[in-house]
């Protein structure tokens, strides 16, 4: 017999509100992993691309506290650096980047440093290595990233690891996977323009 597992992943807390025992409503309808804000801040902590490094606030300190009492994995992808910092300190389980890379190969907004790495992964944590272009694409890049490029970023996230234990390979939406739209309301990302392939 074959079975499908079905993850229920919310990619930012803001459903949440002011109302903490949303996450145990959510819980009950299947939601297994949390990443607190999606790239801007919220109640709960800061955004990886807003202006600032801002970390938890006081209800997102409670929602950390809940995620473990209830068994929801807290992901700080498209978090802020000092957000990630104080999850990781804060939780009782261990956390998850699920889909950012080294900021050391490429310094994007939204890719993690090696203090982050170590953090997440002295905890118990995972890194999932992403392989969406813009993360995996170094400075003066004008091609799209190569195999080798993104293998250069799992090399480099296990090396500060110390192992590949923590490290998982990941995917996301990838340029040319989705369709042309609007501009970004809060400004253009930045990502290097390269030419279709």
């Amino acid at each position: 017999e074959q079975r499908s597992v079905w993850l229920l992943f919310s990619q930012g807390g803001d459903f949440v509100g002011q109302k903490l025992h949303r996450l145990e409503a959510m819980h009950r309808l299947g939601l297994r992993v949390l990443m607190p804000a999606y790239n801007r801040t919220n109640q709960l902590c800061g955004g990886a691309l807003d202006a600032g490094d801002t970390g938890l606030s006081r209800l997102g300190r409670l929602a950390v506290a809940e995620c473990n009492r209830l068994g929801l994995l807290v992901d700080c992808t498209h978090l802020a650096r000092r957000a990630t910092l104080e999850i990781i300190d804060a939780s009782g389980d261990p956390v998850i980047f699920s889909h950012s890379n080294p900021a050391t190969l490429a310094p994007n907004p939204r890719n993690i440093d090696d203090d982050q790495i170590r953090a997440c992964v002295g905890r118990g944590g995972l890194i999932g290595v992403v392989a969406w272009g813009p993360l995996v694409m170094r400075p003066g890049t004008t091609h799209w990233p190569t195999v080798d490029d993104y293998l250069d970023m799992v090399i480099h996230v296990a090396s500060v690891a110390g192992s590949a234990a923590h490290v998982a390979f990941s995917t996301d939406m990838s340029l040319g996977s989705y369709p042309r739209h609007a501009p970004d309301p809060w400004g253009d990302p930045g990502y290097p323009v390269v030419a279709d392939a």
